[in-house]
């Protein structure tokens, strides 16, 4: 869960970026307390250093509020417009990372992704034998979970067998023997085979 939520923030943090450096007007708010900032401690050639700084530090904040609202089921849309964005600069450089919102937003209303969207873009950037295996191990953990079944293992697991057997003998005599044996249904019969 952490490393799926940090991906997910560096997503919601480059893509909150991108849309405060397209924002003039966010953008302009940036740069002017950036200059301030530079005069006041007297060195006036980091402004531009300070204004970008800034704008990570917004996008930083507006983005822990994503995470936390695709956390609790809502969604959020990937580039965002003025209509909803979150925080204020003062909201954001205060802290008040809560909910105090710079404009009505209604996030979950309008169209966006959600964490399950980013789970099923994850996963299909995963590699096919990944997702198998990790995908059998979900089986066995929930097999594991039935009664009698909690040493079970999906590798040693024998569902179907078949076997071809050819005899010849010396004396030009020959016969196959074929046998098939599977489990179908229930964990019992896997039980039963003693697992």
């Amino acid at each position: 869960l952490k490393g799926i939520v940090n991906r997910i923030f560096v997503i919601r943090e480059a893509a909150n970026t991108m849309y405060l450096t397209g924002s003039e007007e966010k953008r302009a708010i940036a740069e002017l307390l950036g200059e301030a900032l530079a005069a006041a401690m007297m060195v006036p050639e980091i402004g531009e250093l300070l204004a970008a700084t800034l704008i990570l530090g917004w996008a930083f904040a507006e983005s822990v509020y994503d995470v936390k609202e695709l956390l609790a089921g809502e969604k959020i849309p990937l580039l965002k417009t003025d209509a909803t964005w979150h925080y204020g600069l003062s909201s954001a450089l205060q802290g008040e990372l809560s909910g105090t919102s710079e404009e009505d937003a209604s996030g979950s209303d309008s169209p966006g992704m959600g964490y399950e969207d980013y789970l099923r873009i994850f996963l299909l950037l995963c590699e096919e034998q990944s997702v198998t295996c990790r995908a059998m191990d979900v089986v066995e953990m929930d097999i594991r979970n039935t009664p009698g079944n909690r040493a079970f293992r999906l590798d040693t697991c024998i569902v179907e067998i078949a076997m071809n057997v050819k005899v010849k003998s010396k004396y030009g005599y020959s016969f196959e023997i074929e046998r098939q044996k599977s489990y179908i249904g229930s964990l019992e019969a896997i039980e039963n085979t003693g697992n």
